[in-house]
């Protein structure tokens, strides 16, 4: 069982996600997420109560965050799988450029 619900905020939209992010859920966030994402929008995804996220989960965070979603977790399961999704998703990325022409390292 899965509840996602969304906020619109002054400077981002806010994705909350309850319950798992496995099976066919997945394809419900996935689905929220490519409906708040506009060119210039900064989304959030923010897995409050979760307690399972499968390989599919997974799949989709590293996707998300390699798009420019912000990743956030409650809970040390979660915190621990969005930390490891962000890091892979840096290391791979290598230096880059965002918006503020800045360079960033991916360490």
């Amino acid at each position: 069982m899965i509840r996602i619900s969304t906020k619109n905020e002054p400077r981002r939209i806010t994705i909350t996600i309850d319950g798992q992010l496995a099976g066919e859920d997945v394809d419900a966030v996935e689905k929220c997420c490519a409906e708040a994402s506009a060119p210039g929008s900064r989304v959030r995804l923010f897995l409050r109560e979760v307690s399972n996220i499968d390989t599919r989960g997974i799949t989709l965070l590293g996707r998300l965050a390699a798009k420019g979603f912000e990743l956030s977790a409650s809970g040390i399961y979660s915190a621990y799988i969005v930390e490891e999704v962000r890091r892979h998703a840096e290391s791979d990325m290598g230096p880059q450029r965002h918006k503020t022409g800045k360079t960033r390292s991916g360490t």
